[in-house]
């Protein structure tokens, strides 16, 4: 957060100046044109800077990886998402890393990241189940039976269509 506030700083000293040289350069009183244009600089600086957040976070992941879900979110102190929600968290998954039972080939355990503007990424386990499209969380405490599968989970139905489970289970191959 330190560096939007840097970052918006900066943009409205360098626009300040550049409106102080074009206020010389025109030759009349438009000090106005300073601050105002300050303020814009630095306004258009933090609306770039959420908007262009997820792009920019997403395209810096390996290429591997694959975005399974992205929420949108608006806020009050910030009215212009309130016209266009912003990406504000999103989850994505390398399905490369999915580990598989021999025993049970449709079902497989991968790492999600889950990513959020300003937080720290988390990642959660998960067990995807393609043959039922189906997924659930993966504690770290989870008991396995003797099968070798983790018991006790809650599923949650997903169906054919979701992005985890196209992007774990299509890399079954």
């Amino acid at each position: 957060m330190i560096w939007t506030f840097i970052g918006a700083l900066m943009a409205a000293v360098l626009a300040a100046c550049v409106s102080f040289v074009v206020s010389r350069w025109v030759g009349r009183d438009v000090r106005w044109l300073i601050p105002a244009s300050a303020g814009a600089a630095m306004l258009g600086f933090t609306m770039w800077n959420d908007y262009s957040w997820f792009s920019r976070t997403a395209g810096a992941l390996p290429d591997s990886f694959v975005v399974t879900s992205r929420v949108e979110s608006s806020q009050a102190i910030q009215p212009w998402t309130l016209v266009a929600p912003m990406v504000s968290r999103f989850a994505a998954v390398d399905p490369t890393t999915a580990r598989r039972h021999p025993a049970h080939p449709a079902m497989a355990m991968v790492d999600l990241f889950l990513l959020e503007r300003y937080a720290p990424t988390r990642v959660s386990t998960q067990m995807v189940d393609c043959a039922a499209g189906r997924r659930a969380d993966v504690p770290a405490t989870a008991d396995f039976d003797d099968d070798g599968l983790p018991v006790g989970l809650a599923w949650l139905a997903l169906g054919e269509g979701d992005p985890l489970i196209a992007a774990v289970c299509g890399a079954m191959g």
